[in-house]
């Protein structure tokens, strides 16, 4: 991941030889299908700190909830993602391993199923891995035990991430990692925390290279990258618009997550 770098999440989903695969367990019926989706989601919370390992490397340790959509033709696989992780990335060479649970909701926001997944992390932002748990039935497909390969890619700001399952080629990248934490004398709070902030405010000034949004008696800048390019053109911001952000601080970086108009 870069960082959590998806916990190092990964490439396409492949079910035991290729592609996705859910058994349907029944009372009297058997049947496996292959199954295929692509997701993407944003960081909604994380809690990290960095430390020297004693190997001399920099580590990254991370907690995180990411939120987004899981598209299928299979109905049993659309919905909702709601992903909480744990990740260690060895920041010198990219490489670390990523633990996590994966919930998907349909639109009514009840639950379809649930996995447990373990990634490989490489390159500090790709995420290979597998999920092993079960789906709900939908419509005339019964509900069974889902196992999937899978691969997520970070955005390069480690703040999103896009991915498939059932499709594609792993790599079937491997790590043997020992991690015994972070040493004493790094856990004296100088490691940064990012946090998540979400404020209503005015557009304060706004220029082909940044936007200024004032909250309360602050204001906050961004700079303009060709994202928020489209979306002031989109929404047609200007000075003076009320407006909501979301955006996410680390010592002295802010990075925006999400701007509507309000």
């Amino acid at each position: 991941m870069r960082k959590l770098k998806f916990l190092g999440v990964a490439t396409l989903l492949t079910l035991v030889a290729s592609g996705v695969a859910v058994a349907h367990e029944g009372t009297k019926t058997s049947k496996t299908d292959p199954a295929a989706a692509t997701f993407t989601a944003e960081r909604t919370q994380v809690s990290e700190k960095t430390c020297t390992g004693s190997d001399g490397h920099t580590y990254r340790v991370a907690h995180e909830e990411f939120r987004g959509t899981v598209t299928s033709s299979d109905p049993r696989l659309a919905g909702t993602l709601v992903l909480k992780t744990r990740s260690v990335i060895d920041q010198t060479n990219g490489l670390g391993q990523t633990f996590g649970h994966a919930s998907l909701r349909s639109a009514d926001r009840k639950n379809t199923g649930k996995a447990s997944l373990v990634a490989v992390n490489t390159q500090r932002g790709i995420l290979d891995g597998i999920l092993t748990g079960f789906v709900r039935g939908s419509g005339d497909a019964k509900g069974g035990n889902l196992v999937a390969n899978f691969r997520a890619v970070f955005a390069a700001n480690g703040l999103s991430f896009t991915g498939e399952l059932g499709g594609g080629a792993s790599q079937n990248t491997a790590v043997i990692q020992r991690f015994a934490g972070c040493p004493r004398e790094d856990r004296s709070g100088k490691s940064e925390k990012a946090k998540i902030v979400i404020k209503k405010g005015e557009i304060s000034a706004l220029s082909a290279s940044a936007l200024t949004v004032k909250v309360g008696d602050a204001t906050v800048t961004f700079t303009v990258n060709d994202r928020l390019a489209k979306l002031v053109d989109e929404l047609d911001l200007a000075v003076g618009t009320k407006v909501e952000v979301a955006y996410v601080v680390k010592g002295d970086t802010t990075s925006l997550l999400k701007l509507r108009k309000v």
